[in-house]
């Protein structure tokens, strides 16, 4: 623990299951520290204060990690500015941060908080394309690929419509 910090709510590891740990408040983190710098994977909250939006925006983007973020604020103009400014992967305005439902909302990260580059998140159409091997073929000749599917056309028309423009 660093200097000026506290436990609001100590560290305490369950009696029967000394694998499950007990959620820990440390008061009193500053920006820069080894609470605000580390990406803890435990029930633990550090506190910090901010003077103002913009200075809260700087402490978050101010470590290598972004996962998730939210804000709880009525004012349009402080969203919009966090909206602009905040570095993390996943944002939440005014409701929980945690429990992204798979296949249907993404999930991953900026910075180090990312799983594989900015476009890979757990649960997103584009998830599954780390485990796969993809390799070039011919086109089908038949069954849902062939010239008069519905995907088909409809990538047609999106090409003939870019070529228009």
């Amino acid at each position: 623990m660093e200097d000026d910090e506290s436990w609001a709510l100590p560290p305490k590891c369950d009696e029967t299951n000394p694998k499950l740990w007990h959620p820990a408040v440390k008061w009193g983190v500053r920006s820069g520290s080894f609470s605000h710098q580390t990406e803890f994977f435990g029930p633990l909250l550090s506190v910090m204060k901010a003077e103002s939006l913009e200075d809260a925006i700087e402490i978050v983007n101010g470590t290598d990690y972004g996962l998730t973020s939210g804000l709880e604020s009525l004012d349009r103009r402080e969203q919009k500015i966090w909206l602009e400014k905040i570095e993390a992967g996943n944002l939440y305005i005014n409701r929980v941060t945690t429990g992204a439902i798979v296949l249907r909302q993404s999930f991953g990260g900026m910075g180090l908080s990312s799983i594989i580059g900015s476009g890979i998140k757990a649960g997103s159409p584009n998830y599954a394309e780390q485990f796969c091997k993809i390799e070039e073929s011919d086109s089908p000749t038949q069954g849902p690929l062939r010239e008069e599917s519905p995907f088909a056309l409809y990538c047609s028309k999106l090409a003939d419509s870019a070529i228009a423009k």
